[in-house]
Parts: structure tokens; sequence; C-alpha cells
């Protein structure tokens, strides 16, 4: 007979707290990367991907779903039919990460900052303020069954002078501490989105006074169909239309995530590929453009910006260059190296007026397909954004930028975006 596979998402006491009751995504993000920076975790192979993807996975609100079985695929790449129970690396590693980040709050130079705690028993971390109780280290604690009532004083006879208050009083009183108490959780609710969505409303500011924002894909046939042509074929085959209809799935993903927070907004968006939009479309309407050297206009729209990607056919190469020091490029990716040995993706972000059209642009270039996808989280992820406002001049909301983002890749699957650079004009 086969032994249950053993779980921890829901065997602590504690409901999961949400990340912005603690401390906004941004803060979170930052005690992140101090704890992988710090010496407990830097170095680590298999503690430093888990607690970044437990953690990630959190933010974007899937941390009901972090189970022993999916961290062993996602994180430390096992099949997926993999024995839990014969292979316990996850179960190992989330001692170890619990180990490691006792070690890091326990010098005095980290007790006022945001803690990042994985509970016992739960893969889903916690974010607690300083000042709250930390989590207990005792494994297999039992909830009580039922919660017992606290018992109220016996009441006397009411002081002499106090009048007695009559039933349809106590009512009304009743019904207006209801009402006031339902108003102050709606004022808080309506706080509290007002905070998350902040630094959405700032950074896609420019794209909601249109009536419609157009979403321009990349093509990744459109070689394929220029090869054909080149060979002497008149009029492209069947085959050549089919094949050049695709559309890479990490350009689909960052699509889905603008025409999801566009939605959102209660903005009417339309998708189009690169190659059926023209320079008519950018004058009447705002465009987010995503993909790098696959998207047409993407080659296009980045002429004339700071950062750009070219291909260095010299060396074989893509590159990212900083066009005020173009000979020394900024980041190189090599195409021919296996994916399974790239340990790092970039992109640019490109918020900016084009001044052939003088209507706003985003390009959302990724030179790599989790560049691509950490870019769409970046645009899309409130806490990531709270990030670039952090370090942004003031004012910025009103002006152009580009954003150079970096995500760290570990076996094959892309960490959450970090920045790198920033240019505002």
């Amino acid at each position: 007979m086969s032994v249950p596979e053993v779980t921890e998402s829901h065997a602590h006491a504690h409901p999961p707290r949400p990340p912005e009751s603690a401390a906004d995504w941004a803060g979170v993000l930052a005690q992140l990367n101090r704890l992988l920076s710090s010496s407990f975790f830097s170095k680590s192979k298999r503690c430093r991907p888990f607690l970044e993807y437990i953690v990630t996975e959190t933010l974007n609100g899937r941390g009901e779903n972090l189970k022993e079985r999916s961290i062993g695929i996602d994180v430390f790449g096992r099949e997926p039919a993999y024995d839990t129970n014969e292979d316990r690396i996850v179960r190992a590693a989330a001692i170890d990460v619990r180990r490691r980040i006792a070690q890091y709050y326990q010098d005095p130079e980290h007790a006022r900052e945001l803690r990042i705690e994985v509970p016992s028993g739960s893969y889903i971390p916690q974010f607690l303020e300083p000042s709250e109780p930390h989590w207990p280290a005792r494994i297999n604690e039992k909830a009580p069954d039922r919660e017992v009532p606290v018992a109220l004083p016996e009441q006397g006879p009411p002081a002499i002078g106090t009048p007695l208050l009559g039933r349809a009083t106590a009512r009304r009183i009743a019904l207006a501490a209801l009402v006031c108490a339902t108003a102050a959780c709606v004022l808080l609710f309506w706080a509290r989105s007002s905070a998350v969505n902040r630094p959405i409303q700032a950074f896609w500011a420019p794209f909601l006074g249109s009536d419609r924002v157009i979403v321009v894909l990349g093509n990744e046939g459109e070689i394929a169909e220029r090869g054909s042509l080149q060979a002497g074929q008149a009029e492209p085959s069947v085959f050549d239309a089919v094949n050049s209809d695709r559309v890479g799935f990490a350009d689909s993903q960052a699509a889905a995530q603008v025409a999801a927070l566009l939605s959102s907004l209660g903005k009417t968006f339309e998708i189009r590929r690169g190659g059926t939009v023209t320079l008519k479309d950018f004058l009447e309407a705002p465009a987010v453009v995503i993909g790098a050297l696959s998207n047409p206009w993407s080659r296009t729209l980045q002429q004339g910006l700071r950062y750009q990607f070219k291909i260095d056919e010299s060396a074989h190469a893509f590159t990212l260059l900083d066009q005020k020091d173009p000979a020394h490029p900024a980041w190189k990716f090599d195409p021919s190296t296996p994916y399974a040995e790239l340990k790092e993706d970039r992109a640019i972000v490109s918020r900016f007026v084009d001044l052939r059209t003088e209507q706003p642009v985003l390009l959302i270039a990724g030179l790599g397909r989790d560049g691509t996808v950490a870019a769409g989280e970046f645009v899309t992820n409130p806490a990531f954004l709270r990030a670039l406002t952090a370090s942004a001049p003031k004012g910025w909301e009103s002006k152009n930028f580009q954003v150079v983002i970096a995500t760290d890749i570990v076996n094959g699957h892309g960490g959450i975006p970090r920045i790198v650079a920033t240019y505002f004009w």
C-alpha cells in the first residue's frame, strides 16, 4: 500500500495572512532581496530558489497552490509523477530555509526589519512587522476543535439613577452601530485598495484617458515567411500563412496580463499582430508593444531611445546597448547557449510619448522568454511598480522613462524582476 503524499499546506492553525496586511509588497520584495543577498542564502543552490519561489508565488496570489509536489517540479526540476515520499528534497529545503531565516533574524542588526517566515507545517510564507510575534517553531501544533466562548462577567442591578434602555432604543443603537461599522469597513477597504492600486494608476496614467488601447504582439513566423518569399515564391503558401501567424508563448502571457489589467481599469483594448498594424493605428490610439527583436514595431519605436536591443552580427550575439556608451554593451546574450546553462535574462520597459504620433507608447521588450515574462509582471504588478516609484524622481508620472530589468533563471524558471537601471526625461 502506497504511503499518502505528505503536504504542509494547511497543517497550521493560523490562516495565511495577505501580504499587504503586514507591509506593502515593495517592502516584502526589498526584504526578500536582503535575505537572498545575505551570507545565509547567497550561495545556497537549494534554499535561495526555494525562498524566492514561495514568496513570489504568494505575492502573485498563488500561495494556496504551494504544495510539496508543485514546488518539487517548479523549483527542483522533478518529474510530475515523482515519489515525494522517496524524494524529500522539498521538505529538507523547507527545514533548511526555516533554520537560515532564524539565524538571519538572530542578528540584532536585522531586528527592526520586516520578517519573512515559513511557519512549520506550511510552505506559505508569512510577512510580519518587527513588532508582531513571530511564528512558533513547534511542529504539528493542533488547533482547538472549537472556539471556547469567553465568559462574560455577571451583571448586577443597574446603578441608582441609571435608566434602563427600552428594546426599541437598544435596537436603534445597535442598528446605528452596525451602519457605522459597515461604513468604516467600506472606507478601510477603499483606502487599502487605493493604496494597492496607486502605483498602477500612476504608471498607466497616460493610457487611461483614451477610448481604447492597442496591444501589438510580435510574430515568430515572420522570418520563415520572409525566407519563403526570398526563395522565389511569389505569394506565401497556406503553410507559410499559418506559420506566420504564430506568437510566442511569453509574448502571449505578457499580453494576457496587460489585457487583464486594462480590463480591470475599465479600458477597451484591441490585440493585434505587428504585421497588421500601420503608423495610422499608432496615430489614433496609445499602444502597448510586446516583444523585442521579434516585433518589427519594437525595433522601429526603440530608435532614438537610450537603451536598445541590437543584433551584433560580428559576435553572433544579441546585445543591450546604452547609447551613452555604445562601444561597451551593457549585456550580451548568446543565442547558441544551451537554455539549461542560462542564468539571467534581460528586458527593457519603455514608456514615452512618440514624437511621430504624439501618442503614449509602452514597449515591453524582453530579449528571451523569461525577460518578456518578467517585464509583463513588472508593468502589471503593483509590488514591482512600487520599487520603481521608490527610486523615481519627483513628477515621474508625467515623464518619459526606461527601466532595464533583469531576472535570474534557476532550473529553467525565471525569478522575480529586479531593476538594473532607470532613465527619466
